[in-house]
């Protein structure tokens, strides 16, 4: 940073010149790196997108950094820089030109007055966000660092420094970052969630749960989940699974789902209908040993023909899980039991495509001492949404042959009167 981090900061933080005087001697650089975050990136014209500055100091330690970045005006306009104000430790960041070129702007940060040089444990730091929007021009460019790895220190302001705790620079290579301004959008990579487990708890207490999908993210980052409008505990978050605690609802009066919502660190978000609160107590469990199987009720208790459908089926005697232990929808053995405990039994019903009407079937569950319950029922509809498949539509079809009778008897009462003038007929 030699004199470009003192130019831009000392007039920010007094004092901080102990030894930038300008007379450091030239030692040999370290290993630290400059580096771009995301290293690629695909965007359509018109598109802002942003990179994060990372510095990895290697063993050592800095005081802080100049980032000088240049890139292809024909192709991309800077927009502005954000410092990383949530985990900075170079929280000191200023944003300068680089002389005449206006194609290039200096990012400098460093850790402030009397605080402890920073790095050296192996992670990378965040300097700062770069912001930049594409132009029409399609094709791939670059955005780079200025530096000269033959004279890593350079002590005027043309080349990009890491300065350590002593003044030496610790600059060794810088990495750029390829953008391709593409009229074709990427692949969507955005998060998706297929299942959560279980997908129904009582609402006076608070609930484990698992979301399971795709494209979470690796990590949580700034990442976060919502049951509804309120917000979910994660205790475990990664690429194909989260895990998460969701509060009590103990104000409902009545059975009540809400959303899932998973949003991802780069705020791509996905949602999943629905866990359901179930308002009131489960039946209590038969004794040990007494026999005896009963299903009470089911949740949800229909779903489209087009889709599979996450249900729980409530009761009491179901016992453990055991080879025996099976459901039937109908005559169709369920075999994607997601969750079996003695009071209720978590399944996905299989899409019916086959099927030509809506069609309701018994529900029957043996526990693995093959004892057995029935209840009826399950209803499969037409369609992704209840009440719009063909079975509805002869009603939709009345209803539409009564209003348009009810239009024509308007029409009729509201017919124009034909006044006649002495000049010319004119119709009002």
């Amino acid at each position: 940073m030699k004199n470009q981090i003192f130019k831009q900061i000392v007039s920010l933080i007094a004092g901080f010149s102990l030894v930038f005087a300008g007379v450091m001697p030239a030692t040999a650089a370290g290993t630290a790196k400059l580096f771009f975050d995301p290293s690629v990136k695909t965007v359509g014209p018109g598109e802002t997108f942003s990179l994060d500055i990372m510095v990895d100091t290697g063993a050592d330690k800095t005081l802080g950094v100049d980032a000088i970045l240049q890139w292809d005006s024909s192709k991309l306009d800077y927009v502005g820089y954000e410092p990383n104000l949530s985990t900075d430790p170079l929280p000191s960041v200023v944003e300068s030109t680089a002389g005449a070129y206006t194609n290039r702007k200096v990012v400098s940060a460093l850790v402030g007055l009397n605080a402890s040089p920073v790095g050296g444990n192996g992670t990378a730091i965040k300097v700062a966000t770069v912001n930049f929007k594409a132009k029409t021009e399609t094709g791939a460019t670059n955005v780079n660092f200025v530096f000269d790895p033959q004279n890593p220190n350079d002590t005027t302001n043309n080349y990009c420094n890491v300065t350590s705790s002593t003044g030496s620079e610790l600059l060794n290579s810088v990495e750029s970052a390829t953008v391709t301004v593409s009229s074709t959008p990427p692949a969507t990579t955005d998060p998706d969630i297929t299942s959560i487990s279980p997908s129904s708890g009582t609402n006076t207490s608070s609930h484990d749960i698992t979301i399971f999908g795709t494209n979470f993210g690796a990590t949580q980052g700034t990442g976060w989940v919502h049951i509804g409008t309120k917000s979910a505990t994660v205790t475990s978050w990664s690429d194909t699974s989260i895990s998460v605690t969701i509060p009590a609802e103990p104000d409902l009066t009545a059975n009540s789902a809400r959303r899932i919502t998973v949003t991802r660190d780069d705020d791509k978000s996905d949602t999943y209908d629905s866990f359901t609160y179930i308002v009131g107590s489960s039946p209590a469990p038969l004794p040990p040993g007494s026999g005896g199987i009963e299903i009470t009720y089911i949740y949800p208790a229909s779903g489209s023909k087009m889709v599979p459908t996450n249900i729980t089926i409530y009761g009491r005697g179901f016992g453990f899980y055991g080879e025996n232990s099976k459901v039937y929808i109908g005559l169709e053995e369920m075999t994607n039991i997601l969750d079996w405990n003695d009071d209720r039994i978590l399944l996905q019903v299989p899409p019916r495509p086959e099927l030509t009407s809506k069609t309701t079937l018994g529900v029957k569950v043996y526990n693995n001492d093959q004892e057995m319950d029935e209840y009826f029922g399950y209803t499969y509809f037409m369609s992704p949404l209840p009440g719009t498949g063909p079975e509805e539509w002869m009603w939709a079809s009345i209803v539409a042959a009564a209003l348009a009778g009810a239009w024509l008897v308007y029409r009729k009462l509201n017919q124009p009167i034909e006044v006649v003038d002495e000049r010319s007929d004119y119709q009002f």
